[in-house]
Parts: C-alpha cells; structure tokens; sequence
C-alpha cells in the first residue's frame, strides 16, 4: 500500500519503519498543555458519556456507527478543534474526522486485536491520541472468513 495522494509531504517524515507504510508517528503532535487541556475535558464529561466494557471504559464522540452510515451527532467544540487538526494532514481526503472514542485502560490492560464496526472496511482511516506516558499498539493483519472484495473482506 502506497501513502495516499493527500498527505502532506512533510507528514511523509513521520512514517513508522517495520509497520504498514501509512503509519505515522508524530512525537509531540500536541504540547503538554493541550494534553491537560484534554485530559481535564474527558474528565469533565458527564458519567453518562461512559460506558463500561471488557477492559476498559469508552466515551463515544459524534455519533454512533451503524452499517447503514453514521448516525452522527454533533463533537462538542474542545474535541472538534482536534478534529481539525488531524484532519489538516491530509489523511482523510480533504474531509474532517468526524468521529472519536477515547478509552481509558487500566496500567498494564488493554484489548485483544478487533476491528471497530462494520464501517472499517469502507472507511479504513483512522487516527489515534494517547494523552499517557506510553501506548503499544500492534497491528495485524486482517483475516478474510469470505470472499475478497476490492478493498478488503466483505
């Protein structure tokens, strides 16, 4: 897989070695007070924007995946200026992101490899934050249990 068309080229220096040539890692993409500045926003959101799973809880911005489209609510403006920043890099093909989870794990927990709905197959960009010391993220590949489509399994 190449680098989309619509990244920046000075994003280009970010890729990731040893990983799909569209991961990128940019150290410090937010300064540290635009971390706390997150951090005390989830923080502030109402318990009811929580939800309990296996391993970890989940906060669910901008509306909820369905296979029929997004059933989209609005991102609150603190989150939203994020969007935007991602969004500038080109990833998205010129769109904005348009929706975020933010999970919170416990030190040492975290969740086997999944996919996150029946969008990922059409709509395979994604973007992640970690607001902590450290993250491991490990990427592997997609298992076909039916025949292949053009852009992945169906």
């Amino acid at each position: 897989m190449e680098h989309p068309a619509c990244i920046l080229e000075e994003l280009k220096q970010f890729v990731v070695n040893d990983a799909p040539p569209t991961v990128y890692y940019i150290p410090d993409f937010i300064s540290e007070d635009e971390e706390s500045y997150l951090q005390l926003q989830v923080n502030r959101s109402p318990k009811t924007k929580w939800t309990q799973l296996s391993g970890r809880r989940l906060q669910n911005w901008g509306g909820l995946p369905h296979p029929k489209g997004m059933l989209a609510e609005k991102i609150p403006d603190w989150l939203q200026t994020y969007c935007e920043k991602i969004s500038s890099l080109g990833a998205f093909s010129g769109r904005t992101a348009n929706h975020v989870l933010v999970n919170e794990y416990k030190p040492g927990e975290g969740i086997m490899p999944h996919e996150d709905g029946p969008l990922d197959v059409l709509q395979a960009v994604f973007a992640t934050g970690n607001l902590l010391p450290s993250c491991f993220i490990n990427y592997v590949s997609h298992v076909c249990n039916g025949p292949l489509l053009s852009d992945g399994c169906n």
